[in-house]
């Protein structure tokens, strides 16, 4: 027994069990928000995707400004890490939607409903009505960020055409990117992959904070901080620390997957792999 209770290795099985678990009760509980059952919230979807995309094309705004620069790869990679984390933070702060996000979310749903479905109960209906919405959702999301997204980044390229006098991209750069998106003739679907399993650890990260939240109390401790509650106020405070309990797993996820998106380049660069992202 002695000899259990001081096993490294059983202790980090213990502790990827639990958080395994937070991962998924999260994810699936996130997840729900992200499946559409009527006409009402079909739409509410496909104007929260809207809403990411005029975000996402400002994000590619300001990436491509940095990489004018020619900063050095560590700068570059900060920086390219900052503007993804804090975008997709603002785009969990406004409850819009990002469709390459969202399958990671509406899995564990569909993997809930599933572990509860038997051959002999309704419960197989309704899961096989889960994914058709889960389809429906997934295709309005997509169709939303696009519709907006490529509007945007064409009106930028329009303002600054008539502000400056200059093209945003050159014709050269802008070939250059599409080249770089071609699914067939370039490593778009492998660094496609890379940006999955970078979704992926960013869910480990969200199901720790999560769990740091609830075992470290920080939304008591915040509450019991006497300059924060002259600075906010009691009520104001209680509010923000709710907020904090309910979403330090969401905003830290987001904010290390946009680190980890924005370094995956640097990486790539310092140790000589093909390592890079299209978004």
């Amino acid at each position: 027994m002695c000899i259990r209770d001081s096993d490294v290795s059983e202790h980090w099985h213990d502790n990827m069990e639990v958080m395994a678990l937070r991962v998924t009760e999260n994810a699936s509980r996130t997840g729900e928000h992200y499946i559409t059952e009527n006409y009402r919230e079909y739409f509410a979807l496909m104007r929260s995707a809207m809403g990411a995309g005029v975000i996402i094309a400002l994000m590619a705004m300001l990436k491509i400004m940095l990489s004018k620069q020619h900063l050095a790869p560590l700068t570059e990679a900060i920086l390219f890490s900052l503007n993804y984390g804090f975008g997709f933070i603002l785009i969990h702060m406004l409850h819009f939607t990002v469709a390459t996000k969202q399958p990671a979310m509406t899995a564990a749903a569909i993997a809930a409903s599933i572990d509860s479905a038997d051959s002999h109960s309704s419960a197989v209906n309704n899961l096989v009505a889960m994914i058709a919405n889960t389809m429906r959702s997934q295709m309005v999301a997509i169709f939303g960020n696009v519709i907006i997204a490529i509007p945007t980044a064409m009106l930028i390229a329009w303002a600054t055409m008539r502000l400056s006098g200059q093209h945003f991209v050159s014709a050269e750069k802008a070939h250059e990117l599409l080249a770089s998106i071609d699914p067939m003739h370039s490593g778009a679907l492998f660094y496609a992959a890379i940006a999955g399993v970078c979704l992926f650890l960013s869910g480990l990260i969200a199901g720790y904070h999560d769990n740091l939240a609830v075992y470290n109390k920080i939304p008591q401790r915040l509450s019991a901080v006497p300059w924060l509650q002259k600075l906010l106020g009691k009520s104001l405070l209680a509010r923000v620390a709710n907020y904090i309990e309910n979403n330090l797993g969401a905003l830290a996820g987001n904010f290390y997957f946009g680190c980890l998106l924005g370094g995956m380049t640097a990486i790539g660069v310092l140790f000589g792999l093909p390592f890079d992202i299209r978004h």
